[in-house]
């Protein structure tokens, strides 16, 4: 039997592409919801994803798609996993190693003052450098390496990355399709208090501050001036390529003076 070498590497089936039922099996309608048990009719999940996105629940290595940008974002690089693409803002000289440092200058380049930039080292070095490490020993100077960085991913979050820093767009769609109800086009302070609290994981107080800080610091960067961050800014943050826009926006802010905006 030949084997198609291209099926393998895509692992997905083509939009539209029906799935095959044994002769006489007539498939029912998937039932999202019970009425019995409202959460499960509050919290709707993506129904129609495979007319954007083809296999939309295989995780992808290298690009973080939504309905809207089917290929991602060009500017992410293909030969890095999207929770690396997510972090390497931070790696100033793309040497693969995030120092603190790297984090206090990338913080500030992003507009946060110095009280916060100062307290995002320890928080930030203090629990994601032991598990990137190669053995044992603690670095003593808690730098972070990003070939391992998958090793951080916590629990209570949302699952977009998968468990080796792969991007998972149905996932992705289930933030919106969840928490964003009235299809503002992204999610406001309450819709992300929502999610955060949706997601914790039983006895997990790591977790569940962890998912609080990352949504917190993404809502006070990115929000608009009706409060909102749009669908695209976070999938943005997935795959870092809002970090470079931000802080050229705010470079740009610096030079002319102004106070801080809002878009």
């Amino acid at each position: 039997m030949s084997h198609d070498k291209s099926s393998e590497i895509m692992g997905a089936s083509r939009v539209g592409e029906k799935a095959a039922y044994p002769a006489g099996v007539t498939a029912e309608a998937p039932v999202y919801g019970i009425p019995e048990y409202p959460i499960t009719m509050e919290h709707k999940p993506p129904t129609d994803l495979d007319k954007y996105i083809a296999n939309p629940g295989m995780p992808r290595a290298n690009k973080a798609i939504s309905k809207e940008k089917p290929n991602g974002d060009p500017r992410a690089p293909a030969n890095r996993t999207v929770l690396q693409q997510h972090v390497m803002f931070w790696d100033r000289d793309n040497d693969g190693v995030i120092t603190m440092a790297d984090t206090f200058v990338g913080f500030r380049r992003l507009g946060f003052n110095l009280l916060i930039s100062s307290l995002a080292v320890p928080f930030i070095h203090g629990s994601f450098s032991y598990p990137t490490q190669k053995t044992w020993i603690p670095d003593p100077r808690l730098r972070i390496y990003m070939d391992r960085i998958h090793r951080t991913k916590h629990g209570s979050d949302s699952e977009v990355y998968d468990n080796e820093g792969r991007f998972v767009p149905e996932k992705f769609e289930e933030l919106f399709s969840k928490y964003d109800r009235d299809n503002k086009g992204g999610l406001g302070w309450k819709d992300m208090q929502e999610l955060i609290k949706s997601h914790r994981n039983i006895f997990d107080p790591v977790g569940w501050m962890a998912e609080w800080l990352e949504w917190s610091v993404t809502y006070l960067l990115l929000r608009d001036h009706k409060g909102l961050v749009s669908k695209e800014k976070i999938r943005g943050v997935f795959d870092g390529t809002i970090w470079e826009t931000v802080a050229q926006q705010e470079e740009e802010r610096k030079r002319r003076g102004s106070p801080v905006k809002y878009d």
